[in-house]
């Protein structure tokens, strides 16, 4: 696709407020999913009751949390909590790989001790470095500076980077398109997928999200499916197929075509790896990758509220859960933690209708 320069909507430029720039992106395109979540979280009961839980005045407990070795410790914690919760989950539910027909609702009491643990996990992305004495101060402060909780970014239009960043990228896209035209070697594809990667395709795929920008997210959305036909050219190309997806999917839902929404969406439950002898045995970052299958059914059961797109909720969420103790896989202590929450959140709200 030839590059022109896309005109973006001058409301995104100088927001820095939390809602104010949810509300904005929404009405010229759509939020990444996740951030949406976040905005959502931040205003239910169960985050104000474990936010005020864990409330501390003292400065000297917030103090030792500047020492890395402290934050890893309090984040096993969490993990620990979230393994043992997930497992009484599991206890309460029929095997995931043996029944046929699947609960209406998994135990939303035990899904909401989940959702429970977002302030803790939170708590070093965001209030740490708060100086409030009140639950509505940390809200106040959220709404004025709460993007760094956000870690794909929120409103990357409001950046004077994003447009010559996009172009390079479109510049990259396009010459790996023509020179796929020759046979290239795995080490060539790879050098390829490393480089437009770097450039930060992922990053202008989800500006392009969230400023409408349909026809240059869909040709970015694109260069990224067709360089992961080859088999290893990434780290993990089916999570890397499952990311791409879900920002396609959402280009769609902002541009108010469901239908075409619906089917990429699709595309992502069948990604989810089948586990059923060894929980223990994952891939790299095996739990996002699982989770964000669950988002895609998710995302369906938003747009048709069916039985068996209920049902599929259900099977998948049961299905994804995998040891947070694999060696080397210290992501778990916080991006799979947090997914998860934000997922959980996601299914009591949308799937179940329960206001937490």
């Amino acid at each position: 696709m030839r590059y022109t320069t896309p005109k973006i909507d001058e409301r995104l430029y100088n927001k820095y407020g939390l809602y104010e720039t949810l509300a904005i992106i929404n009405k010229v395109g759509i939020n990444h999913n996740h951030n949406q979540l976040f905005g959502e979280l931040f205003q239910t009961k169960v985050y104000r009751e474990s936010w005020v839980a864990l409330w501390n005045p003292d400065p000297l407990w917030y103090r030792k949390f500047s020492n890395r070795e402290e934050v890893q410790v309090m984040r096993g914690e969490i993990r620990v909590q979230m393994a043992a919760i997930e497992e009484e989950i599991k206890a309460k539910s029929p095997h995931p790989y043996e029944t046929k027909k699947f609960p209406d609702n998994i135990d939303i009491d035990l899904l909401k001790k989940i959702v429970a643990l977002s302030a803790k996990h939170l708590f070093f992305d965001i209030w740490a470095t708060q100086k409030v004495t009140s639950f509505d101060e940390h809200l106040e402060q959220i709404a004025i500076q709460g993007h760094p909780v956000f870690r794909f970014g929120i409103n990357r239009c409001n950046n004077k980077d994003f447009l010559p960043r996009l172009k390079n990228v479109f510049k990259k896209a396009n010459r790996i398109k023509h020179y796929r035209r020759k046979k290239s070697s795995l080490e060539e594809q790879k050098a390829e997928w490393d480089d437009i990667r770097a450039s930060g395709i992922y990053e202008c795929l989800w500006g392009c999200v969230e400023a409408g920008l349909v026809s240059h997210g869909e040709f970015l959305a694109e260069t990224l499916l067709k360089l992961l036909e080859c088999p290893k050219i990434s780290d993990n190309n089916q999570r890397r197929q499952l990311s791409t997806y879900l920002a396609l999917g959402r280009l769609y839902l902002g541009a108010k075509d469901k239908k075409k929404a619906y089917a990429i969406f699709s595309k992502i439950p069948p990604l989810q790896q089948r586990i059923e002898r060894d929980p223990q045995i994952g891939f790299l970052y095996g739990r996002v990758g699982q989770t964000r299958c669950v988002e895609g059914a998710l995302e369906m059961y938003k747009l048709r509220h069916t039985k068996t797109n209920r049902s599929l909720c259900n099977e998948l969420y049961l299905r994804s859960f995998l040891s947070y103790f694999q060696p080397g896989h210290q992501a778990d202590v916080w991006e799979a933690v947090r997914e998860r929450i934000l997922i959980t959140f996601m299914l009591i709200k949308y799937v179940y209708n329960e206001e937490i």
